[in-house]
């Protein structure tokens, strides 16, 4: 019996380890890029949205849009506790050919993050949605 019990004991050894050799692997493969570099390919009309914490309570906004899209009109950075669009959503119009924005002052917790193409005193195309934790 003593026997069966050491054998059983190694394989399950032998399996916990190259369990954890497989775990391992996969996991820094998983975490080598965090923060993946803003898409440099957007579709013709497409709004992509990345934000990056910079302080607490600040984070930085940046945003591509595709060549096809009218952005005239400028854009409106949206921030809130809730998915956007949403009555209770912090807004901030941006007119300018900059795609870059630091916003301050956000409230600690789980916020979410957009912008919008402002057309005719509207969003008239919304970017990607980010979901992150400020501290």
């Amino acid at each position: 019996m003593s026997r069966k019990f050491v054998a059983l004991f190694g394989l399950l050894a032998v399996v916990a380890l190259v369990g954890a050799g497989c775990a391992k692997e996969q996991t820094e493969e998983q975490t080598t890029n965090p923060n993946p570099p803003l898409t440099v390919a957007v579709k013709d009309e497409a709004l992509v949205l990345t934000v990056e914490k910079t302080a607490p309570g600040t984070v930085q906004l940046k945003w591509q849009s595709g060549k096809d899209l009218d952005v005239s009109g400028g854009f409106r950075l949206w921030h809130s506790g809730r998915n956007i669009p949403n009555d209770g959503a912090f807004w901030y119009w941006f007119n300018s050919d900059a795609r870059v924005a630091d916003w301050g002052n956000i409230p600690a917790g789980q916020r979410f993050f957009r912008v919008c193409v402002w057309q005719d005193d509207q969003c008239s195309a919304y970017s990607n949605e980010v979901e992150l934790e400020i501290e």
